[in-house]
């Protein structure tokens, strides 16, 4: 697909591919979601990265989404089974993110009822039921949330 006929989520997804590619990441299950999909055995969808940084043993698992958290939530957690059924011992090694787009993520930190009902304290994803903020976990493994074009 030629640059121009792609959707703005699209050209988001591959502007943080290519971030995160440019970082050191290796793309050991592919670099679309299908490859990633297919070769991590998921059914439903998946996130839009999975990277691995050898130098420090790390695993990383990204989403691009400009709104829909829970969607976003429910493909890192997809490919997060995916990725341990093939590296067992990586739930200690991966971060999780989800790049948003800077409306999403300044509603997610100022306005109360926040995007979906997610928060953002301190980067990380939650929510808060009774005024006290829960950090949401997938695994054991918080959800980092980074507003697009920072790192």
């Amino acid at each position: 697909m030629l640059p121009h006929q792609r959707s703005p989520g699209e050209a988001q997804e591959e502007k943080v591919r290519r971030s995160l590619a440019g970082q050191g990441y290796a793309q050991a299950f592919g670099a679309s979601d299908s490859e990633i999909r297919k070769r991590l055995g998921i059914t439903g969808k998946c996130a839009d990265f999975v990277g691995y940084l050898p130098e420090l043993d790390k695993w990383l698992i990204a989403e691009s989404k400009g709104n829909h958290m829970q969607a976003a939530v429910e493909q890192i957690e997809n490919t997060l089974h995916g990725l341990l059924t093939k590296e067992s011992d990586a739930t200690e090694k991966t971060e999780l993110r989800i790049y948003t787009n800077y409306r999403q993520y300044q509603r997610m930190i100022e306005d109360p009822r926040g995007a979906s009902g997610y928060r953002i304290n301190d980067s990380f994803l939650g929510y808060e039921p009774d005024n006290t903020f829960v950090y949401l976990e997938i695994k054991g493994v918080r959800v980092k949330v980074i507003q697009e074009g920072e790192e």
